[in-house]
């Protein structure tokens, strides 16, 4: 199962962060793996934005061909959800990867951990959050919980080097 990070940020506080997941397989035809993937990311796209109704969007620039198959998927994926902002009046903003880790960490080149702990410093009671779904895996079975997936934390980052970019 693929993923694609989302984070909401209201008033400068993060409020949610997730993933939409979709299945890349490699099993299927490129463009029918993609209509199914975009059908996916499709109808949960659409439930955010008639849920949070965001005054803005902003995502990480997917450098094509970086991970061959899963980017031009990951490109089409972003390409549907920047046409449902512009068709809702949502402005939309990219950034680079390095802009993410520098104005989210303070360095171009920052680990996800140091991103990951950025987005702690700012907003702490994800730290906690964090702590309570790792529990709630290793409770559920999981021997090496995760906590929220890396997508939704890149995510929470592009919200942040979005905060910080507006402020």
């Amino acid at each position: 199962m693929k993923r694609l990070g989302v984070a909401v940020v209201e008033d400068g506080q993060l409020v949610t962060i997730g993933t939409i997941g979709y299945e890349l397989t490699g099993k299927a035809k490129f463009n029918e793996e993609l209509n199914a993937a975009i059908d996916v990311v499709y109808e949960s796209f659409a439930r955010i934005l008639r849920e949070r109704r965001p005054d803005e969007a902003a995502a990480e620039i997917v450098p094509l061909g970086h991970r061959l198959h899963n980017s031009e998927v990951l490109c089409g994926l972003m390409s549907v959800c920047k046409v449902m902002c512009r068709m809702n009046g949502i402005p939309w903003t990219d950034y680079g990867a390095n802009t993410v880790k520098k104005l989210a960490a303070g360095r171009g080149n920052a680990s996800k951990a140091a991103v990951r702990a950025a987005i702690f410093q700012e907003w702490p009671e994800w730290q906690q959050r964090d702590k309570q779904v790792r529990e709630r895996q290793r409770q559920e079975g999981a021997i090496h919980p995760e906590g929220y997936p890396w997508d939704a934390w890149d995510a929470a980052a592009v919200a942040l080097t979005h905060t910080r970019s507006r402020a």
